[in-house]
């Protein structure tokens, strides 16, 4: 039995067409689908995997007001009627 699954977030990316924009983002970030499927749900999440904040969307794109968020890095949990993505983001 062969099991090929996808072995980076690029790769993931790159099958439920997500973007992330813009990436570093300063105040603002929007995520939305290439193919218009809809996004269920974004998490935001600092590096250590604290949960920063969560949005339900049910749409295909939506932007987040991030001016609370501190300089760093952060990680974007989205789920899609088509799947999850991981994505890395930076302020």
């Amino acid at each position: 039995i062969v099991v090929n699954y996808p072995v980076s977030v690029q790769s993931l990316e790159n099958n439920l067409n997500i973007l992330v924009y813009p990436n570093p983002f300063i105040n603002e970030v929007e995520i939305a689908t290439k193919d218009k499927s809809i996004i269920q749900s974004v998490d935001i999440l600092d590096m250590s995997g604290k949960f920063i904040l969560s949005k339900n969307v049910n749409s295909s794109s939506i932007k987040i007001n991030t001016e609370n968020l501190s300089k760093g890095f952060y990680i974007a949990q989205i789920k899609t009627e088509k799947g999850f993505v991981k994505q890395k983001m930076v302020k």
